[in-house]
């Protein structure tokens, strides 16, 4: 599997134009609950989807490079469950799972949860949404050439939503990565969503990769995690149209099979 992902990476989706699809709905039906990867893949990674992204993320290229040492492994966990009795069903019938990363150094043996994600996991605050909804049509008028977008007003997080930004898992001392990365999105949604990574290197702006499918998703961000010490935000896009046209709106969903179906010139984020 490691080097067949390692294939994969060398591959990364270089443009905006990378369709989801069946290889994608089907790899975590296939994975049997496990990804994983070592250095090799992790310099693949980063020279695939950081690198070729230009000077801005150079800082960033740098601390991937220094992550992981020989022998070191990343391994990313996820399964999927219905509820059992007694167990909470969701109305929009989500079920019961989780995807956590965990590195573990080979000098030491230590093991360490990067990030971890579940349906009882918060969303994504409201004005991490605006900016993922700017800089995804930034990089598309990038991509199509053509002027920039207004951009939305960021809006201010009420207190509830700053919270959002806490774990919400049983463990509170394991990190807390979007919604976009549970298994429900994983298992259900995978085929039908474009999933992008933000590479900036602080909280005041967003800087994302292309797009990409989710397995190479997860791989950057547990590899982001365990360079920055913090999770990058991901989220995932899923629209009715081709990604090459300008979205004049979005809506917000933690769980892609629960969403309504987009409008026109509407995208909806999931995360």
């Amino acid at each position: 599997l490691q080097r067949r992902l390692y294939r994969r990476t060398r591959k990364a989706m270089q443009r905006m134009s990378f369709i989801p699809g069946k290889a994608e709905r089907e790899f975590f039906h296939q994975a049997k609950g496990r990804l994983y990867f070592g250095r090799p893949a992790a310099l693949a990674l980063a020279d695939s989807f950081v690198l070729k992204m230009g000077v801005r993320h150079e800082s960033l290229y740098q601390l991937l490079l220094a992550a992981l040492s020989e022998g070191d492994v990343i391994n990313v966990w996820f399964g999927l469950r219905d509820p059992k009795e007694g167990e909470e069903v969701y109305e929009d019938g989500e079920l019961i799972g989780h995807t956590w990363a965990e590195l573990t150094q080979a000098a030491t043996g230590t093991k360490k949860v990067l990030w971890e994600v579940g349906r009882a996991t918060a969303e994504l605050p409201s004005s991490k949404l605006v900016k993922a909804f700017n800089a995804y049509r930034d990089a598309l008028a990038t991509h199509l050439n053509t002027a920039l977008p207004e951009p939305w007003d960021i809006p201010e997080d009420d207190e509830d939503e700053e919270e959002k930004a806490a774990p919400n898992l049983d463990d509170k001392s394991r990190p807390a990565i979007s919604r976009a990365l549970s298994p429900s999105n994983l298992f259900f949604s995978a085929g039908v969503m474009w999933y992008f990574v933000d590479l900036s290197m602080d909280d005041d702006t967003m800087l994302l990769s292309v797009p990409m499918a989710a397995q190479d998703a997860i791989m950057l961000a547990a590899l982001i995690a365990a360079a920055k010490g913090t999770p990058p935000t991901v989220f995932a896009v899923y629209q009715n149209q081709p990604l090459g046209r300008m979205p004049d709106s979005f809506m917000h969903a933690t769980w892609a099979e629960s969403a309504d179906e987009p409008e026109e010139g509407e995208i909806i984020i999931i995360g």
